[in-house]
């Protein structure tokens, strides 16, 4: 990926062409700094050309892309949302059937290895 491609996908102005090739070309990196510098761009992309990626969203081929580049933060948000969905749960059990926070574990059927985690986001 040349230093061309990279501002042309975050001009403000960028097209879907521009935006398609830079995608196909970041699927080739693995390197973690790697990742990280394409994450950044694609953030300052994404805000600069909302219009263009909508239309490379509805683009399947550019979808999958664009998952597979976000894989590892999509994975992250959905971990965080069911961790804060367990903890909403445990709170509600707590509040509403007035048990304790051990005992609304249990009756979630929590493993004991994970409550440590459950007990300090309470």
């Amino acid at each position: 990926m040349n230093e061309k491609e990279i501002l042309a996908s975050e001009s403000e102005n960028a097209n879907k062409e521009d935006i398609r090739r830079f995608l196909m070309e970041a699927q080739l990196l693995h390197n973690p700094d790697d990742m990280r510098n394409i994450d950044a761009i694609l953030q300052v992309s994404v805000a600069a050309n909302e219009a263009v990626y909508e239309e490379v969203r509805e683009d399947k081929e550019m979808c999958q892309a664009l998952r597979n580049l976000m894989s590892d933060e999509i994975e992250k948000e959905i971990m965080a949302g069911k961790t804060q969905g367990t903890v909403d749960n445990i709170k509600a059990i707590m509040h509403n059937l007035k048990m304790t926070a051990e005992q609304a574990m249990n009756a979630l059927g929590i493993a004991e290895s994970e409550r440590a985690q459950y007990t300090a986001l309470l």
